[in-house]
């Protein structure tokens, strides 16, 4: 039996239904890396309060921000590094 078929879902359907379970996947990634990070890895004080409001009320464009983020202070710090060897 086609899985379209038994979904009764037209393609377009069920690429909007894909995508949508791909984001929702990418953000629980972002989120739990975020809960995983320590709180010395925030520059400022309330800076893991305010990922954690945006990261809960924005879902995935707030999780492509912090991926953005992330990869970015990544870079920063390697290139930190190099500078002091």
């Amino acid at each position: 039996m086609d899985v379209v078929a038994f979904l009764n879902l037209n393609p377009t359907e069920l690429l909007i239904l894909m995508v949508c379970a791909l984001a929702a996947i990418f953000w629980m990634v972002q989120f739990f890396i975020f809960i995983q990070m320590e709180d010395a890895a925030f520059p400022g004080r309330y800076d893991k309060l305010i990922w954690g409001i945006a990261l809960t009320f924005m879902n995935v464009p707030a999780a492509l921000v912090f991926r953005e983020w992330r990869y970015r202070r990544r870079r920063e710090m390697a290139a930190r590094a190099r500078g002091r060897l």
